[in-house]
């Protein structure tokens, strides 16, 4: 009787790891006095960035090739696998070619456990981002998911590093 209470705990101990979401803590850019990570290469992050973008490319109209931005210091093999698993026609922003904009940059990654939060710059017309957070959520059979996407408005300058600190809001709108 003993040893099946002490196989079952250990059973549970176990498990509870994947409870969790094996996502730690993870903030992108990095924030100063941080204990975060702020590697962008992790398999967390580009797992979440890969479903991110695809559900914003699935609901948007961008015709032909699109560009992407991730964030910096994302490797080339960080590069390879977040576009390879939106398609074909997804290519990294410097390879667009010199008049091509972004249409997609991903300007910050916050992951919390089980829940993953990614801020993007969509390109709407010309001059004109759209910045949204793609809300995630992970699940230990189902791997991440999109939970919902929200939208923050509009800036007319896609270099303006509009994105503060989780849980504030830039001032200009």
């Amino acid at each position: 009787m003993k040893r099946s209470i002490r196989h079952a705990l250990v059973a549970v101990a176990a498990t509870l790891p994947l409870l969790a979401g094996c996502a730690a803590y993870v903030n992108i850019p990095d924030q100063k006095g941080s204990v975060a990570r702020s590697n962008p290469n992790t398999e967390n992050v580009r797992l979440v960035e890969a479903e991110a973008l695809n559900r914003l490319v699935a609901d948007s109209a961008v015709p032909g090739t699109i560009s992407v931005k991730l964030p910096p210091g994302s490797t080339a093999e960080t590069y390879d696998w977040v576009l390879g698993q939106i398609g074909d026609r997804a290519v990294p922003y410097d390879q667009a070619g010199a008049d091509a904009a972004v249409d997609y940059e991903v300007r910050g990654v916050r992951l919390r456990g089980q829940e993953g939060y990614v801020d993007i710059a969509q390109a709407a017309t010309v001059n004109v981002a759209r910045i949204v957070t793609v809300e995630l959520w992970y699940d230990p059979f189902g791997g991440w998911s999109v939970t919902d996407i929200v939208p923050w408005g509009t800036i007319t300058d896609p270099s303006q590093d509009v994105f503060q600190p989780a849980g504030t809001q830039p001032a200009t709108w």
